[in-house]
Parts: structure tokens; C-alpha cells; sequence
């Protein structure tokens, strides 16, 4: 099909449970001028099978089979190759899509002439469809503050961490893909990121268009985000470097060399947390040698963040990773609490964290975000700071919003899991055990 408008890209590895929703809602778009290519990672259920009975039906779709799992990168990679499409799209197999999702991107696109256009994420609960429109991150709520219609990445630097990566709630000119030979690191984790930053780098045009069209699932039994036996987050610290390389070839290296270290840092001491001990002895060597690399920069060390300081000074001053796991008192499970005059409520909030059926001192963190209060809030949530220092931390800032409330509250997480409570609301005592034992 060598005048499709958007060609749309779909790895799949054993998910015959879920594809068939996924393809219905690929086949039955509003805008007919797609082709369909398929990426079967050699599964061993009935995925190619359905691949083939939906290929046998509408000719748009094309079926790419490996003999081995090659994991989404490769298949994403085989996909570009094949593109024929002006835009390129990406969906995962066990998700589905707006049926009117690439038509409106693809109108979006063409309209404003652009590289790349984005809609916004929703999620649902695998087995109950539960939707959720307005996850932060993926509400795309970062944008609300920009004024322009289209812009590029100079316009956003102010933010640039707080844009969703995801690669499937976008289309990219396949030209601009091309000329620049962009493609996915071939890495175990992390791979969306790289792709997404050398994208947007080069796309001189991107805008968003204010409509939920994805539908992302989520607590799927068997699927990568979930699989948290045997972790290991350490290629975070090579994927960094990679991600610096693409900003210094594109000449931004400079002005954004002190945003992106506060994007990434952060990011690797929290991959550290929640990767298996047996990681932790390479992959603090690898974090602490390239802090120290990048310290060298005196600019990029005065810059950090003051939620960072202290993590960093235990990083780069630990001898080996068992002091730097000691000092950082890593913990089971982060609550972020949010708050905004809620001085009646509050004290009965954090007791309901502090009271809770699993030891709160041994496994909990409760980082309390502060949004603005201007009532007693922040006299009450300082006596728990003193009665808990190791357990409690307290965040204020100006009054902004319960989403960056939030986002502020993340990255100050020591936990493998987190709950997010509001200060009016309260946790029932057996709530963090149930979520401690999965």
C-alpha cells in the first residue's frame, strides 16, 4: 500500500487473549487509508493464528513473523522499515484505540503541517474496563500551560520531564523518521524514552490535540510493567548516556544539560530502589561513575534540585552500594499525601497512614505535598515530621494543583509501590498490607 496515510506499527508476543480488541479497533477506523503491520514476536499461543484469520479478511493488514522473541524494539524497528505510510503510529497488541484516533491525529496533522501530533491516554483496568481519563502524566496536563497551538521542544524545556514518552499516543512524519534514522535502542527497558526525545529533537512542528483516543491497559497478568520478580533498571544508567548523545548531536546539549540531570538522576537512584539486590553492587558503580563524570561540570552540580541533594551526597560519597542502600533507607511503600487547607482533616489522614496494619516505620514512606495552605496544615504535618523523621517528609509549595502536587510528590519516592491519598481522606488499616503482599 504504497499511499497509506498512516501506516500503524503492532509488536505482539502471547496476548491471543487480548489482540482481537486491539485489531477491531485498528480495522474498523474512521479514517481507511492506514495499513496494518503486524510483528509477531514468535508466540506460542494462538496470537499469530488471529493475526492471520484478521490478515485473511482485510488486506491492509501485513504480517511480519520472527522465529525467536525479539522484544518490541525490534519489532517497532521492522515496522518503520516497512512503513509505506506519511505518518508512522504505534499501538500496543493488548490495548485498544478511539475509533476515530488516527483520523483525528492525521487531520491534526496535516492541517498544521506537522512532524508529530499527541492525544492524550486513557486507562483500564483489565478485567473490571474501569476507565481512568485523567492520570496526570498521561492526561498530557503539562501542555495546559503552554499557550501555543504548535510548537517545538525550545517552547517546552520548561517541562520537558514531565512529558509522557509513551510512543503509541503519537504520529511522526515518516519522513523526518527516516531522513534522521531514528529507530529504538535495542535495550531491555527504557527504549521509549530514547525514542521519544530524538523525535521530538527533530521535529520542528508538534502540537497536541485535547481528546482521550488511547485506551492503555492496565494490571495485565504477564505483561512487561508488571513482571516485578528479578528487576533490573540498571541499562537506565547507559540509556541516559545514549539520551545526552542525541542531544549533543542535535547541538542542545548545552542548554539543556542541567534539565535533563534533573530528569535523569532522579529517575536512576529511584530504578535503583526498586531493582533486585543482586543488581544493586554494578549498578551503583555505574551511577556513581557517571555522576562523577557529570559533577565534573560544575554547572550541572550547583543546578540539582534540593529534593536531590542528599541522595546524590549519599551516592557519590558511598564507598560501595551496601552503605549507599543504608543511608537512602529504601522503603516497601511510598504514600504520596496531598493536601490544601485541610487542617480538619489532615492529623486523622496521616494517623491513618502512620496506624496501618503493616509497620509503618519498617516498610512505609509518606511524603506529605503541601499545596499551598494557608490554614494550620502545615503546623499539624511538622509534629509528624519530628515524631517520624525517617519515615515522613514534608513538601510545600505554591498552590498549583493536586496533578503537580502529585508529580512533585514522586519524585521524592523511596518505595516499590505507591498509594496516593488526598488530606480528607483516610486508609483502612489493612490497605498497605494487602498492597505489601501483592
Amino acid at each position: 500500500m504504497a499511499n497509506a496515510k498512516v501506516s500503524i506499527i503492532i509488536p505482539s508476543f502471547n496476548t491471543g487473549k487480548y489482540i482481537s480488541q486491539c485489531l477491531d479497533s485498528v480495522v474498523n477506523q474512521t479514517l481507511k487509508d492506514i495499513e496494518i503491520i503486524c510483528i509477531d514476536n514468535h508466540s506460542t499461543d494462538n496470537t499469530l493464528n488471529i493475526l492471520k484469520e484478521y490478515a485473511k479478511r482485510d488486506s491492509r493488514i501485513k504480517i511480519i513473523s520472527f522465529n525467536e522473541n525479539n522484544g518490541a524494539a525490534a519489532s517497532r524497528n521492522i515496522g518503520i522499515e516497512n512503513a509505506t505510510g506519511e505518518y508512522i503510529g504505534f499501538v500496543d497488541s493488548d490495548d485498544y484505540i478511539h475509533l476515530e484516533m488516527f483520523e483525528k491525529l492525521y487531520d491534526a496533522a496535516i492541517s498544521k503541517d506537522l512532524d508529530m501530533c499527541m492525544c492524550k491516554i486513557s486507562t483500564f483496568e483489565d478485567g473490571t474496563g474501569v476507565l481512568n481519563d485523567d492520570i496526570w502524566y498521561f492526561a498530557l496536563n503539562c501542555f495546559n500551560q503552554l499557550k501555543k497551538e504548535v510548537f517545538n521542544h525550545h517552547d517546552t524545556k520548561e517541562f520537558m520531564g514531565e512529558i509522557s514518552v509513551t510512543v503509541y499516543n503519537k504520529i511522526y512524519r515518516a519522513s523526518m523518521i527516516r531522513k534522521n534514522q531514528i529507530r529504538f535502542p535495542m535495550t531491555p527497558v527504557f527504549e521509549d524514552e530514547v525514542f521519544f526525545y530524538d523525535t521530538y529533537l527533530h521535529s520542528q512542528r508538534v502540537s497536541v490535540i485535547p481528546h482521550n483516543l488511547y485506551y492503555y491497559r492496565t494490571n495485565r497478568e504477564g505483561s512487561i510493567v508488571q513482571q516485578t520478580a528479578d528487576k533490573d533498571y540498571s541499562p537506565v544508567v547507559e540509556v541516559f548516556k545514549t539520551i545526552r548523545n542525541i542531544f549533543i548531536k542535535t547541538n542542545n546539549y548545552e542548554e539543556y544539560k542541567c534539565i535533563l540531570c534533573n530528569i535523569f538522576i532522579p529517575m536512576e537512584i529511584w530504578r535503583y530502589g526498586l531493582s533486585s539486590k543482586k543488581y544493586h553492587e554494578s549498578f551503583f558503580k555505574d551511577m556513581k561513575a557517571d555522576c562523577l563524570e557529570l559533577f565534573e561540570d560544575k554547572e550541572i552540580l550547583e543546578n540539582l534540585p534540593i529534593h536531590i541533594v542528599d541522595r546524590v551526597d549519599n551516592l557519590i560519597n558511598s564507598s560501595d552500594w551496601v552503605e549507599f542502600d543504608k543511608k537512602e533507607n529504601f522503603k516497601d511503600i511510598s504514600v504520596i499525601l496531598t493536601c490544601y487547607n485541610d487542617e480538619k482533616t489532615i492529623e486523622k489522614s496521616i494517623l491513618s497512614v502512620i496506624n496501618q496494619d503493616l509497620d509503618f516505620k519498617k516498610h512505609v514512606q509518606c511524603i506529605i505535598v503541601d499545596d499551598g495552605s494557608e490554614d494550620k496544615t502545615k503546623d499539624i504535618c511538622e509534629k509528624y515530621i519530628d515524631l517520624y523523621p525517617n519515615n515522613i517528609v514534608y513538601i510545600h509549595q505554591k498552590h498549583q494543583g493536586k496533578s503537580n502536587a502529585i508529580n512533585l510528590g514522586t519524585r521524592y519516592t523511596k518505595g516499590k509501590y505507591y498509594y496516593y491519598l488526598d488530606g480528607n481522606e483516610e486508609i483502612k488499616p489493612q490497605e498497605l498490607l494487602k498492597l505489601f503482599n501483592g
